[in-house]
């Protein structure tokens, strides 16, 4: 294919392809020259006014009665039929060489293709291999950007079976660098088998904690730089459950929000080792009730190595808290 002089490579097929391909241009380029001089003179040599039909194809308007139909070439008639397109025999005969020469020049790229087709199928399974490797590279290079977007850092990564867990330094919600939003950083701080209670009033910020605290767990499991300071360590999890912004409400539309909060539950105490999230933990119903649920699905969970972090204003949740700074 032919690459322009900024490296550029273009669709079209080289001349060095192939001597038939070179002579069937060079034969399309002198048609084209002769038709276009052909025109050029025969227009300004007759006092009639001449137009282009269409390509190539160029036309005057005469009375249809008039016409000959053995010595004229009708290219078109108008509406009412009463007036033809004439094609001048002179510039009729150029046109059907410079169409003939086109034809010549398709047939002539299209055996290149043919050829070139036949050598790309030796090749099919090396090229897939290329293209599989080259959709890896776009998708590193993919991440590596947007990391770069939001000054992200390469945090630590462990396993769950660590005790590290999440530190998560001068941590940022991705979503918000992303809007150019003003970002408060926080730290986050969350081992497997660890709780963390978040209170306070309802706009304090704790649904964007958690919101925080669950994409960086994402982005490490998708080889994203972080929004975090260096230094910060992420804990790979198998699982991550959100019931977040109403997110369990989303999943199960027809259930009614302390529904929606239970059929959440139930999934995540099946769930061992994952990290979890749980915005307003037990709302949606009697806050006695939905306190007490939250305390027991948090003991459940803990049990089995999950790392739970939940926004709850149950004062039975924050009590347990207090009671257990072990957990």
């Amino acid at each position: 294919f032919e690459i322009d002089n900024n490296g550029i490579r273009s669709t079209r097929l080289s001349n060095t392809c192939s001597s038939a391909l070179q002579e069937a241009r060079n034969q399309v380029r002198r048609a084209e020259e002769a038709h276009k001089s052909a025109v050029s003179k025969f227009m300004e040599e007759s006092k009639t006014h001449y137009f282009e039909i269409e390509q190539n194809r160029v036309v005057t308007a005469v009375d249809r009665a008039s016409v000959s139909k053995k010595k004229e070439n009708i290219r078109g008639l108008s509406r009412s039929g009463k007036t033809a397109y004439v094609e001048p025999e002179k510039l009729r005969k150029l046109a059907d060489a410079l169409e003939k020469a086109q034809y010549a020049q398709q047939q002539a790229e299209d055996a290149v293709l043919a050829s070139l087709w036949t050598e790309v199928r030796l090749l099919e399974s090396e090229l897939r291999l290329c293209l599989i490797d080259a959709g890896r590279l776009d998708a590193l290079r993919a991440r590596f950007r947007l990391g770069n977007a939001w000054r992200g850092s390469v945090p630590r990564v462990t396993t769950v079976a660590s005790t590290d867990g999440i530190l998560a330094l001068e941590a940022r919600h991705p979503v918000l660098c992303l809007d150019n939003t003003q970002v408060t950083p926080v730290d986050l701080d969350l081992a497997p088998g660890r709780c963390a209670i978040l209170q306070g009033a309802n706009g304090g910020g704790k649904t964007q904690y958690l919101g925080t605290l669950g994409l960086l767990a994402l982005l490490v499991k998708a080889a994203i730089p972080i929004p975090a300071a260096q230094g910060s360590i992420v804990t790979f999890f198998p699982t991550i459950l959100a019931d977040v912004e109403n997110a369990a409400k989303l999943t199960f539309p027809n259930a009614s929000t302390y529904e929606g909060f239970l059929y959440f539950a139930s999934y995540a105490l099946n769930t061992e080792k994952a990290l979890i999230l749980f915005d307003e933990l037990g709302s949606g119903t009697d806050s006695a009730e939905g306190g007490a649920i939250g305390v027991a699905i948090l003991e459940s969970l803990l049990q089995k190595q999950n790392a739970v972090c939940a926004a709850t204003h149950h004062p039975s949740v924050k009590a347990q808290a207090i009671s257990r700074p072990e957990a």
